[in-house]
């Protein structure tokens, strides 16, 4: 668990603060996650899939306006 974001320190990337549960403000309820932080843009983050794979790296969080979310659901349907 990163020590950059806690209940009384905000995340130096979105500047939200850990919620009382303990989850990461820049994402959380990831479906099929069991642990996940974004690195906060400072150091690597990870993403622990309840299959054991995990994820590591340095990450950008992107959070898609409405056309974009309706783009990207196009995309998966013309895939599927």
């Amino acid at each position: 668990m990163s020590k950059l974001c806690t209940r009384k320190r905000p995340c130096p990337k979105c500047g939200e603060r850990r919620a009382a549960n303990g989850d990461d403000p820049c994402i959380y309820d990831l479906p099929g996650v069991l642990a996940a932080c974004c690195g906060h843009g400072a150091e690597p983050g990870y993403i622990a899939f309840a299959d054991g794979t995990i994820i590591r790296g340095m990450f950008e969080i992107e959070h898609l306006d409405a056309d974009g979310l309706r783009r990207l659901q196009e995309v998966m349907e013309w895939r599927s």
